[in-house]
Formats: structure tokens, C-alpha cells, sequence
């Protein structure tokens, strides 16, 4: 009887148990943010992507059942909610401020999706991506199953079923104009040439009437007679630009009219010349050269001309400023510092005697017998196989220095003063320092001690802190008034709208600087030229880009292995940080590895981020000419990462 009693028992309870919990399965059912939860763990967080087709799209279409069946008893704001708490920061911030002044909770969860769609979603043409596909290359950081799978992915993109011939002649004429030179028409030709056939793209680069280029530019007018027997196909640059060619042709002559756009490197005959002429068979570098609107003359007459009209400045010998003297200035309460000389490799010895007597014959260092300073030299070896010797100032001197605080221009501030320009000069000063001459007070604080002695300093020396505000300041003041002229320490820049006042500041800055006693290193001088390496870019009429061999550097550095090598690489990719969208996205993962007491790991997210700035400084990249004219737009964004601003010219539709 007692049994039968703790039976009943048992079943009461376990029937109680049941409908216990039946209850709180109904309420857990019923009560939206527990659902909310237990949904929120099984989608991933959405990051866009678009460089590897992570878009909302792709994304969404992923969890589409989770939001309309497991999510169906959820009201709009509450799937609102879950959509926006699966967005990782950069993206959340980038929806909420695109929809401002409204807020998330007052959009509908299906215009919600609408706008994420839209705003994260693909952003290049399928030209491009098929542009993309040809010039996809194997990285180091992929295995072959990941390459293959972006092989994969890139052809499916690709979409060769809608491909037709004309865009597949116009893909592989783009892909092939690879020459830094071609970047501008190249990235012009992307944005446009989907539509297009090869024959109108061909007519872009060699225009028929005004106004049908690239860039609304300017064209010369000038007629062209054809022989019906040419014996020579070719046609001389002077000819075209300064008069019509009955002098080269003979015979029946056809007159037509050509174009010649003012962009570089372009060709002169257009399509109907060619119909015209029958020289289809015939290559287009057979039919004439290349022109451009500034009539120039060659190289080797201009530097001809140039050392005949300022044979001074041209002197091989060391210049000398007999304009100023610089003078130095110790901190309060200085004390000398004298070092003790540094031993020389005993197969160098020789050469760093021929250089102390060889800077000693041209006055630059004086033997002295006492000083109360003195700084220990560094002989660095030249690709000529000499030597250049160095002070180590660092040693005492500089510390002891007051700093010339004298600003020094920075490679933006230069830039900006570029537009408008089209021919380019660059004048280098020869031992630039070396050239100026310190006071007697200051040559005392410029001892350096070597294996033959004591040497006194006479001119101002390199390494010294105060030595590239001082000289700055005083080239400064030397162009004032010389437009069209800007310098970086020892390098000029000449600029011009056209080669008759590109001459004049020329001629100007020439006759200056003869004037100061000044010699440039002629070897390392270039003049009239239509685009111009100076400060590790590239600058012509267009705008500036990076220098390719400053990139190539850069691309050929391996991963880093310690703090100290990163740092290197990231202060490489910041000095051309404004051609690289996004940076500071790119750079998060690097910038984890800084940060103190972090433990270096260098994970799959930092070699994908080494190598996507790689990838990035090694597209094509140019900024326009700053131009004052024009209304400047500011944009700024902020995320918990990083805060960033950016301004540009507002410029009209061509």
C-alpha cells in the first residue's frame, strides 16, 4: 500500500514537472527579445567586403528563411534590431549616418534591407571585374586551393555567357596598356568603355574632330597631303607642328585635315585618315611620331644652350655662396664634447686619405691642432667605389645646438602650386651644404676627429641639426620673386603653363643663382620635360602619382617579423597614405600589433592586410592638381576605430 502511494506520488510530480514546463516554453516562445537572442547566435557578423564580393546581398541571402520562418513572430523593429546588431562598427556607423536625421527605429524592416543593399553593394562594373579577372595573380600568402577558388570566383563574375566580341576587344586593347604613362586613359577608359566598341575606343585616344578626346583639351589645326607613291611613311615632329607637309610629300597629293590633342603620347591619325590613305596595313608608329603641343627642342640642345648662356653655374668645381654665412648657436650653459677618433678598416684607409686631402684642397676642412669639440666621422662607400665622409654629430654637438626652426616646405605645399603647369625642369644644387660657407665662431663647433687629426669644418657640414632649416631659409630667399620656381632644400622644381614663361623662370632662376655662386650637378638636372620625377612622385600636367620605382621598393619588402620592421613598412605605405582609400581600415590589423604590452602575432588578417597594400600601391593611382578656383569639399567620418578627414575640388562634368 505504501508503494502504490509513492507511485502516485511520483507521477503527480513528474505530470506537475511537465506542465511547468510546458509553461515556460510557451513564455520563452512568447517573449521577443529571448528570441531575438537565441536568433542573434546563429547569424555571423556582416562585413562588406567588395574587393572579395562580401556584399549585404550575398550576405542576407544567407539568413533570408532564418528572417521570414524562425523570425516571423518578431514585429518590424524587432528585426530591425537583430539585422543592425549582426553589422560590424564601420558598417552600423556608415548605415545610421547615411539615413540621418532619421533613426534606425523609424525605418521599416523591409526599406531597412532596401537601403543596405543598396549601400553595400557591388561597385564596380562587370567590365571592371572582367578588367580584374586578367590581372589576377597569385600572392604569397595563398595556398592553392585558396587561389583556385578566387580563380573560381573571378570567372564566375566574369559572366562570359553576356560577353560580346566588341567587349572583348576592348578588355584586352585595356589590359594592355600597361606603361605608367598610360595610367590616366587606362583609368578614364574603365569608367566608361562598357558600351563601347574598339573602334570608339580607339577614336577616344586619336581624335577625328575638336573636342572628341579623353579630355576636352585643346587641338592644333594643321593640314596633310599624301603622295600616292610615298616612299617613306614617316613624318618629322617639326614639320607637323610648325607647317603643312607639302615639303615631305610629293607627287598627287590628297589635302585632309588632322587634330593634334595636347594629351602625351597620343598619335596623330585618326581612323579616317587611315580609311583615307589605305595604311591599315601599315603600324601607326611607321605613319608618324609622337607630337606634343609644346614645341620644344631636344634635350641635348637645350642643355647645349643652357650651359652656353650660364657657363658659371654649369662649373664641375664646388660652388660657393658669397651672399651669407650661416652661423650656429649653442643652447645655455653648453658644454663641448669632445670624442675620440673611430677606427678605420684597414683596406679603406687609403681612400679616406684621398678624400680628407681632396676636401682639404677645395677649403672645406682646415687642420687644426686643439679644439674643445670634436665629432668622430663615418666613411660611407660610394657606388664609384670612393668614399664620402661624414660627421657623427650626433655625438654631443647636435644636442648641444639650438634648432633652426625655419619651416621646410612639405611635398603637398609644392604639388599645390603645380596646376596649370605643363612643362617641367629640375635643378639640382652639386654638395649643396658644401657650397656655404659658417662663420669663424661656428667652424670651431664643426672639429671632426680622424686617424690623421683634428680637421676644422669651414663650410656648413652635413648631419649638423640646425644645417636644412639654415639652408632652406636661405634659398628661400633667393627665388622670392622667381615664379614659377619652388625648392626642397638642394631641389628645384620649374613650372610653367607653356615653355615661353617655363624659359623665362628658367633663365631667372639660372641667372640667381649665378649671382649667389651657387653650381648645379648637371647630370642630375632635367629640362622641358612634359612629366617630372621630384619628391618620390610622379608629377605632369594631370596631377602627381607615385613613383614606380619608390613602389617596386616597396612591394618587394617581405613581412615583417618584429615591431621594428613593421614600423618600417607602415611609415613606407604612410608617405603615400593619400592615394590608398580607406587607410586606416587597411592599416587596423597592423596597428593592433603597436599597441603596448601587444604580443606580436602575425596573423592571417595582418598578411591579408600586408598584402592588400601591396596590391593597392601598385594600382593606378593619381590626384588631380589642386586648384584654387575651384569650391573645396570637406568630408570627415569618425568609427571606434579611427577618425579621418578628407578635402577635394569640386570640379564640373566634362
Amino acid at each position: 500500500m505504501a508503494t502504490t502511494n509513492s507511485n502516485d506520488q511520483l507521477q503527480e510530480s513528474i505530470l506537475l514537472m511537465t506542465q511547468l514546463l510546458q509553461r515556460l516554453a510557451v513564455h520563452q516562445a512568447t517573449n521577443p527579445e529571448q528570441v531575438l537572442e537565441s536568433l542573434s547566435t546563429n547569424i555571423s557578423e556582416f562585413n562588406f567586403d567588395p574587393e572579395n564580393g562580401t556584399t549585404f546581398e550575398k550576405w542576407f541571402a544567407r539568413y533570408t528563411d532564418l528572417f521570414e520562418s524562425d523570425a516571423r513572430n518578431l514585429d518590424d523593429a524587432a528585426k530591425v534590431r537583430l539585422l543592425l546588431r549582426k553589422l560590424d562598427t564601420a558598417s552600423h556607423s556608415r548605415y545610421v549616418n547615411y539615413i540621418l536625421p532619421k533613426l534606425p527605429k523609424d525605418v521599416t524592416f523591409a526599406d531597412t534591407v532596401t537601403t543596405h543593399k543598396k549601400i553595400f553593394g557591388k561597385q564596380t562594373s562587370v567590365f571592371h571585374k572582367r578588367y580584374q579577372c586578367l590581372q589576377l595573380l597569385k600572392t604569397e600568402s595563398d595556398d592553392i586551393i585558396s587561389y583556385g577558388g578566387k580563380v573560381n570566383r573571378a570567372c564566375e563574375e566574369f559572366e562570359f555567357q553576356d560577353l560580346k566580341i566588341d567587349h572583348f576587344k576592348c578588355l584586352i586593347f585595356v589590359c594592355g596598356l600597361k606603361a605608367p604613362r598610360y595610367a590616366d586613359i587606362r583609368a578614364r577608359l574603365l569608367s566608361r568603355i562598357e558600351s563601347e566598341t574598339i573602334q570608339q575606343v580607339i577614336s577616344q585616344l586619336f581624335p577625328r574632330q575638336r573636342g572628341n578626346n579623353l579630355d576636352d583639351q585643346s587641338f592644333i589645326h594643321h593640314q596633310f597631303k599624301h603622295p600616292t607613291h610615298p616612299a617613306d611613311h614617316s613624318l618629322s615632329k617639326a614639320n607637323l607642328i610648325a607647317k603643312s607637309l607639302s615639303t615631305v610629300w610629293s607627287n598627287v597629293v590628297v589635302v585632309g585635315q588632322c587634330f593634334v590633342t595636347s594629351s602625351p603620347d597620343l598619335n596623330v591619325l585618326g581612323i579616317d585618315w587611315i580609311d583615307t590613305f589605305n595604311l591599315w596595313s601599315i603600324p601607326f608608329d611607321k605613319l608618324c611620331n609622337q607630337v606634343a603641343t609644346v614645341s620644344t627642342p631636344c634635350s641635348d640642345e637645350v642643355t647645349a644652350q643652357l650651359q652656353a648662356e650660364h657657363p658659371a653655374v654649369f662649373n664641375q668645381s664646388l660652388g660657393h655662396c658669397n651672399k651669407t654665412k650661416v652661423k650656429l648657436f649653442l643652447k645655455p650653459n653648453a658644454k663641448p664634447v669632445f670624442c675620440s677618433k673611430r677606427p678605420v678598416p684597414f683596406n679603406t684607409i687609403s681612400l679616406v686619405d684621398e678624400e680628407l686631402t681632396r676636401l682639404q684642397s677645395l677649403g672645406i676642412i682646415t687642420p687644426i691642432d686643439f679644439s674643445e669639440w670634436a665629432a668622430p666621422i663615418v666613411a660611407v662607400r660610394k657606388p664609384n667605389g670612393k668614399v664620402r665622409i661624414c660627421a657623427d654629430y650626433s655625438t654631443g654637438l647636435n644636442e648641444a645646438l639650438e634648432g633652426n626652426h625655419y619651416p621646410l616646405p612639405t611635398p603637398e605645399e609644392i604639388f599645390a602650386q603645380l596646376n596649370g603647369s605643363v612643362v617641367f625642369s629640375i635643378i639640382d644644387l652639386s654638395d649643396a651644404y658644401l657650397q656655404v660657407e659658417v662663420d669663424e665662431e661656428s667652424k670651431k663647433l664643426l672639429t671632426i676627429n680622424t686617424h690623421r687629426g683634428l680637421f676644422q669644418f669651414n663650410r656648413l657640414a652635413p648631419g649638423v641639426k640646425s644645417a636644412p632649416g639654415a639652408f632652406q631659409r636661405l634659398v628661400d630667399s633667393m627665388i622670392a620673386d622667381i615664379p614659377g620656381v619652388r625648392t626642397s632644400i638642394d631641389d628645384a622644381i620649374v613650372f610653367g603653363p607653356n615653355y615661353e614663361a617655363h624659359k623665362a623662370s628658367l633663365d631667372m632662376l639660372l641667372q640667381r643663382l649665378e649671382e649667389y655662386g651657387f653650381h648645379v650637378k648637371l647630370e642630375k638636372c632635367r629640362f622641358f620635360q612634359t612629366e617630372i620625377s621630384y619628391l618620390g612622385h610622379i608629377a605632369d600636367r594631370n596631377g602627381i602619382r607615385p613613383d614606380p620605382e619608390k613602389i617596386q621598393a616597396i612591394a618587394s619588402i617581405p613581412a615583417p617579423t618584429n615591431v621594428s620592421e613593421l614600423r618600417s613598412f607602415l611609415g613606407a605605405v604612410n608617405f603615400y597614405g593619400r592615394f590608398v582609400r580607406n587607410i586606416h581600415e587597411l592599416r587596423h590589423p597592423l596597428d593592433m600589433l603597436l599597441k603596448k604590452n601587444a604580443k606580436w602575432q602575425w596573423n592571417s588578417d595582418c598578411q591579408k592586410s600586408f598584402e592588400r597594400f601591396k596590391q593597392v600601391l601598385q594600382s593606378d593611382m593619381l590626384l588631380t592638381h589642386y586648384d584654387p578656383k575651384l569650391p573645396i569639399i570637406v568630408a570627415a567620418d569618425a568609427s571606434s576605430t579611427g577618425i579621418g578627414a578628407d578635402t577635394a575640388n569640386q570640379k564640373k562634368k566634362l
